[in-house]
């Protein structure tokens, strides 16, 4: 029977053994994944990376977890603000030429690949409120916390980004 994060906490803080790091591990990495794959547009390289760093400054910080938010919550603002800092680092501009060759060259073999494209084709705030919330299922206050805004701009945000999905998506049928 899998032990619940707090007492998987409780006892690497107590112990720092691998064994509890790795079970933490095990509980966090396909959520933290995921996400840092939504924020990181589908370049898988540059979301291990994030990952792995939210690991490390995790570990190093975690004597000063608060318990105020969930873990999985702590370790996801942490992955959005090591996302953010590599933004800030490689201002990745887009022209409309390259958005429009992306789109040319989106294949179209299912509505899984399709729907990954389009979220990946949401400006930032839509992409991250929506994978936080519809993907992850934060709730609306986490996600305020977590991208440092008000609770209503996550909310708009996340009208927004199903607007485009819609959008993006226009031509399936619903079954």
């Amino acid at each position: 029977m899998p032990k619940r994060t707090e007492e998987l906490l409780s006892q690497f803080l107590a112990e720092r053994s691998s064994e509890h790091f790795s079970l933490l591990y095990r509980q966090h990495i396909d959520g933290l994944m995921r996400t840092a794959t939504y924020l990181a547009k589908g370049k898988v390289s540059l979301a291990e990376d994030l990952v792995q760093e939210t690991w490390i400054v995790a570990i190093q910080r975690l004597d000063r977890f608060e318990r105020k938010a969930s873990f999985k919550t702590w370790l996801t603002g942490i992955l959005i603000n090591k996302f953010r800092e590599h933004q800030r680092k490689n201002r990745d501009t887009l022209t409309l030429a390259v958005l429009l060759q992306r789109a040319a060259t989106s294949t179209r073999q299912n509505l899984h690949i399709d729907l990954k494209n389009a979220i990946l084709q949401l400006p930032d705030g839509y992409r991250e409120v929506l994978t936080l919330h519809d993907i992850e299922g934060f709730k609306h206050k986490e996600i305020a916390r977590l991208l440092d805004i008000k609770e209503g701009t996550s909310k708009s945000q996340l009208f927004q980004a199903r607007k485009a999905m819609r959008q993006l998506l226009t031509g399936y049928k619903t079954e």
